[in-house]
C-alpha cells in the first residue's frame, strides 16, 4: 500500500478515536454506559437504528418509530416529566442495560427486544411510566431494587425487620412472580386520601397493586423521594408485597417508603395493612 495512503488511513483512525472519546464523554453525561454501549457493539439492527435517526437529523421514519426507541412522544415531555421528578423511558431503560451488565442479572438482547416500546407516559401529576425488573427470586428483586434505590440517596434507613426471604417476604396472594422485564404505567399517588387516610387492605388487589415497581422507581427517580412530603407529594405503600413480623399476625404488614427531610434519608419500613395514614398513598397500576 502506498505511504500516503498508509498515513491517510492513520490520520482517519486518529481522528475517529478522537470522536469516539467526545462520544463516550457526551454519552456519560447523559446516562449512557458500558451497558450501551455493549449493546451498541453487538448488536447490529440497534447500531443502524441509531444511525438512522442521526441521518434523519434526530427524526425517525414512521416505520421505525414504533420500535427505535422504548421512548414514546410526550405532549411537551409532560411539563418536563412533572417538574423534574422524573426520568424518561429511555433512560431508564440506560440504566437497566447498565445495571444488568454490572450485577450480572443475565439479561440478554433478546430479552431486552421483547421488551418493545414503552407506554405513552401518563398525565396524572404523580404517574409515571417505570421498567420493571423482576429477577430471578422476590428475595433478590427486591434487595437488588432496595440497593439501587438507597445508593441514589445521600442516607438510607431500613427497619430490621423488613426481612426478604420467604419466610418473611411475599407478594399479595394471587400476584405470580417471573422473572423479565415489562413496562409499567404507576399511578404513585393513588388512593391518597389526605384527611382520613386509605387502608391498604381496602384497596389493594392481584391486578392494579405495585410491588417491585414501586422500587424500581425509587432508584430511577431519586428527585420523586427527595420530593415526598406527605402534603404535596406522598409518602407511599408499596401494596403487592406482603411481610411477616415478629410480634404481629403473619403476612399483616405491608413495606412503605417515605422520606426525611431533615435527615436527607430513605426509609423503608412496614406497617399493619389495617391502618390509615393521611400522608400516604397507595399506588396502583393505570392502563
Amino acid at each position: 500500500m502506498p505511504t500516503d495512503m498508509v498515513r491517510q488511513q492513520e490520520e482517519g483512525f486518529g481522528h475517529d478515536y478522537g470522536l469516539i472519546h467526545e462520544m463516550i464523554v457526551t454519552g456519560r453525561k447523559v446516562g449512557a454506559g458500558q451497558g450501551f454501549y455493549s449493546a451498541l457493539a453487538h448488536n447490529e439492527e440497534l447500531f443502524a437504528r441509531v444511525v438512522e435517526f442521526v441521518r434523519n437529523g434526530g427524526n425517525v421514519t414512521a416505520n421505525a418509530e414504533a420500535t427505535v426507541s422504548s421512548r414514546p412522544v410526550l405532549a411537551h415531555e409532560v411539563e418536563h416529566l412533572i417538574s423534574g421528578m422524573f426520568i424518561p423511558a429511555d433512560k431508564q431503560l440506560g440504566l437497566v442495560r447498565e445495571r444488568n451488565v454490572e450485577r450480572r442479572w443475565g439479561f440478554t438482547e433478546e430479552d431486552f427486544t421483547k421488551l418493545g416500546p414503552a407506554p405513552v407516559w401518563p398525565s396524572g401529576k404523580i404517574s409515571a411510566v417505570i421498567l420493571e425488573v423482576s429477577l430471578d427470586t422476590i428475595e433478590k428483586t427486591l434487595e437488588e431494587a432496595w440497593l439501587f434505590a438507597h445508593s441514589a440517596q445521600v442516607d438510607n434507613w431500613r427497619w430490621e425487620e423488613v426481612k426478604s426471604d420467604p419466610g418473611h417476604l411475599r407478594l399479595f396472594p394471587g400476584i405470580e412472580h417471573k422473572r423479565g422485564l415489562v413496562w409499567r404505567v404507576v399511578d404513585l399517588a393513588a388512593n391518597w386520601d389526605k384527611k382520613d387516610g386509605i387502608r391498604p387492605k381496602d384497596v389493594r388487589n392481584t391486578e392494579k397493586s405495585p410491588h417491585s415497581a414501586v422500587l424500581w422507581a425509587a432508584s430511577y427517580f431519586p428527585k420523586w423521594i427527595q420530593a415526598m412530603d406527605g402534603t404535596i407529594v406522598p409518602y407511599v405503600w408499596i401494596p403487592g408485597y406482603e411481610l411477616s413480623v415478629s410480634g404481629s399476625e403473619p403476612w399483616s404488614r405491608v413495606p412503605n417508603l417515605h422520606f426525611d427531610r431533615v435527615a436527607r434519608r430513605i426509609g423503608l419500613d412496614a406497617d399493619g395493612y389495617g391502618l390509615r395514614y393521611g400522608y400516604y398513598a397507595v399506588p396502583e397500576f393505570r392502563e
